[in-house]
């Protein structure tokens, strides 16, 4: 049975984020405010592992936010997260001259923006909390979507791989 977004907000369960983004992810059109959080989903997944904040250049959906995505965790109250973002994506040249190869490569060749990167990343904590009061505010902009459940998330990524595996075949792949 899906659970809808409030009824999640009033539980204060924050380990639902990956769910949200989820079904925002789903969504035709979003509000500025489902846009915000959406990329501060999308940073928070992409900086939480190793790679920590270079995770926002080396990973290709957070990556093709990059111009947009210190507005968007400002807007949100990540502040810190923002002016890291920031500074790390005017360190990185985003001309194809320089990054040809492409951006893991040139980062590879760049041990000084790999120090800027651990330095910036070393104040930054995660975002749930914030990402969570955020939505949880009234005068934000966030429609009540229907989330599923795990169980039902699973399942339909289980379904997915299936069909997507079915189509490869189909078209003769």
């Amino acid at each position: 049975m899906p659970q809808n977004l409030h009824d999640l907000l009033q539980q204060d369960e924050p380990s639902a984020l990956p769910r949200i983004e989820r079904a925002l992810l789903s969504q035709d059109d979003l509000s500025a405010d489902q846009e915000a959080v959406l990329s501060a989903l999308v940073w928070q997944r992409c900086t939480g592992g190793a790679a920590g904040l270079l995770g926002c250049v080396l990973h290709q959906d957070c990556a093709k936010l990059i111009d947009n995505l210190p507005n968007q965790l400002a807007r949100i109250g990540a502040a810190d997260a923002s002016i890291a973002t920031k500074e790390l994506r005017n360190a990185i040249p985003l001309d194809d001259g320089q990054i040809r190869g492409g951006v893991a490569d040139w980062i590879d060749t760049q041990p000084d923006i790999v120090k800027k990167a651990h330095e910036l990343d070393d104040g930054l904590h995660e975002l749930d909390q914030t990402i969570w009061d955020f939505m949880k505010d009234p005068s934000t902009d966030i429609p009540d979507l229907e989330i599923l459940t795990r169980t039902e998330s699973l399942v339909s990524s289980v379904v997915g791989l299936f069909r997507s595996k079915q189509r490869r075949i189909l078209s003769g792949w």
